[in-house]
């Protein structure tokens, strides 16, 4: 049997008393008590020196990860949301992709350029099939297999075969006149919209070929060629045409064609001879694309 202690009075076993003074006595521990919660004392603080290393990892380590409850909803709509983010980066992808096409194609395959720099490089690395696509047209280079094509030999052996009239040609220009390591580059120097009298005499000649002209830029060009030796320059202008969508060519007058034939004119009298024996031994190959007549110009 328990007794209060400021009362006296008779209490049963866990009954609390309430007396003034044991309700002052319980207030009074209960305001002693918030005001201790949550102090951290030099005594209890938890901290690495003054706790075993075991009892330090478990105090201070974060609590257990207890996964939420699945709810359905959540779960579908934020599969909904990665579904959207990744149809939206699929799109980005597809239109950066056809924007990388479009780019390579003006700048690669359908610029004004293209036709200088596709004669320059084939001549370079001895491709005759850059050098003629830079002049041909669609239309003359089909006329040009098919010619090919019924004759004894295909278009892949006359290309194979001008590809080796380059190389002999170049050996020739190097041993007879430029010396080693024969090069031809060219810089365009201005780049005019051709119009008038000049437009219509390229209308002219592409109009024989039953091909229309979309739009012409004249352009003035410093063309060199070098070698360990020697090194011829010259300034000519030349035509590029546009006659596609994205296809362009090469267009020469007979201004330039007369410019250059003086210019290297000396240049053919140093490699005439061996050059000649060249010429002859590819002769069909040449005749097949309209050069048949290359010999006269000595």
């Amino acid at each position: 049997m328990a007794y209060c202690k400021y009362c006296g009075k008779k209490l049963e076993e866990g009954q609390m008393c309430n007396c003034e003074d044991t309700l002052k006595a319980a207030a009074a521990k209960a305001a002693e008590e918030r005001s201790l919660e949550g102090k951290v004392t030099e005594e209890n603080e938890i901290t690495k020196d003054n706790t075993p290393e075991t009892e330090y990892e478990d105090a201070v380590k974060p609590a257990p990860f207890v996964p939420a409850v699945h709810d359905p909803a959540v779960a579908e709509a934020a599969e909904k949301r990665m579904m959207r983010r990744g149809l939206i980066l699929i799109c980005i992808i597809a239109v950066m992709f056809m924007f990388f096409i479009v780019m390579l194609a003006n700048v690669l395959g359908g610029g004004y350029k293209t036709p200088l720099k596709n004669a320059v490089k084939g001549i370079n690395r001895e491709r005759s099939a850059l050098v003629v696509s830079a002049f041909a047209t669609p239309e003359q280079l089909e006329d040009i297999a098919d010619s090919a094509d019924s004759g004894d030999s295909g278009w892949r052996d006359v290309t194979d075969d001008l590809d080796l009239f380059i190389e002999d040609m170049k050996d020739v220009c190097e041993e007879d006149y430029f010396g080693d390591d024969l090069k031809v580059s060219v810089r365009i120097d201005e780049k005019k919209e051709v119009s008038g009298r000049d437009m219509r005499k390229i209308r002219k000649h592409f109009d024989e070929l039953d091909i229309d002209v979309k739009k012409a830029y004249k352009l003035k060009v410093e063309l060199t060629v070098e070698g360990d030796d020697e090194k011829e320059e010259t300034r000519v202008n030349i035509y590029s045409v546009k006659i596609g969508i994205r296809k362009w060519v090469l267009y020469a007058d007979d201004k330039t064609l007369g410019k250059l034939s003086d210019k290297f004119g000396s240049v053919y009298e140093e490699v005439k001879e061996d050059a000649d024996e060249v010429i002859s031994e590819h002769s069909e190959s040449l005749e097949c694309i309209g050069l048949a007549d290359v010999k006269k110009r000595d």
